[in-house]
């Protein structure tokens, strides 16, 4: 969805969950928030979506991410992508799955969301519940 103001010339980035908005960084502020549906979401978005919370689900019983420090979510990005790579050769390699691939992009996608999270300054204190 493009902003009608940059005609998409800017990234989009989630506004409020609740509001189901994207805002464009060059029209914050404007009042020109584009309204989303839910069912405009892709299918591919909305299936990949839910595996990432079956897997943060998976480890509620970790710390919460709100308190991790930049450096140490890259170096645990950096180590699933080494677990991505791994399981993609195996999968080349025919002694994989398509399972733990999916498996592993969906750790890669937590980390990035915790990066994300921690950088827009608007963590929920509760693991995103």
């Amino acid at each position: 969805m493009n902003c009608q103001e940059c005609n998409g010339s800017g990234a989009l980035i989630p506004g409020e969950i609740e509001r189901n908005t994207v805002e464009c960084p060059h029209c914050e502020g404007t009042g020109k928030d584009q309204e989303m549906e839910y069912e405009e979401v892709r299918p591919a978005v909305k299936w990949f979506a839910t595996l990432m919370e079956q897997k943060l689900r998976e480890n509620d019983h970790k710390a919460n991410w709100t308190g991790c420090g930049i450096e140490y979510l890259m170096e645990r990005l950096v180590q699933e992508y080494g677990e991505l790579v791994e399981a993609t050769w195996d999968l080349r390699k025919e002694n994989g799955s398509p399972e733990e691939v999916i498996k592993e992009a969906a750790d890669i996608a937590n980390f990035c969301l915790f990066i994300a999270d921690n950088a827009s300054g608007n963590q929920t204190k509760d693991r995103g519940k």
